[in-house]
């Protein structure tokens, strides 16, 4: 079986609530390396655990292994904002604008976080 093939089966364990099995199968593949997606989908399964801080640290590592992953960024950027905490990702995004500074996505949140870190 593929690494995409392992990544699918455990996004659709996910969906049918077998998130162990899941978790299971998405931390068996990153023994092959970094995977912006499977950082991302532990982010969103540490954050239904409650566990808040880890989900950020996997949010972080999603965006690091592929700056682009619009999911791990919006992700990380709701957490944050419900937390009251968006202020904190103003770094990531700034270094996020400065290598993509035509990504609107990127422009948007970065400017949002400035707002956060104002008040």
């Amino acid at each position: 079986m593929s690494l995409e093939q392992k990544i699918t089966q455990a996004e659709q364990l996910f969906e049918t609530g077998q998130i162990m099995q899941a978790k299971t199968i998405f931390e068996e593949v990153l023994i092959s390396g970094p995977n912006s997606r499977v950082f991302n989908n532990l982010g969103v399964i540490a954050f239904g655990e409650n566990d808040p801080n880890l989900a950020v640290n996997y949010f972080i590592k999603a965006i690091n292994a592929d700056p682009k992953n619009s999911n791990a960024l919006a992700n990380l950027c709701d957490m944050l904002e419900a937390g009251d905490n968006l202020g904190e990702a103003l770094g990531l995004l700034q270094t996020l604008n400065k290598k993509y500074p035509n990504d609107i996505e990127i422009k948007n949140w970065l400017d949002k976080a400035a707002q956060k870190k104002k008040i």
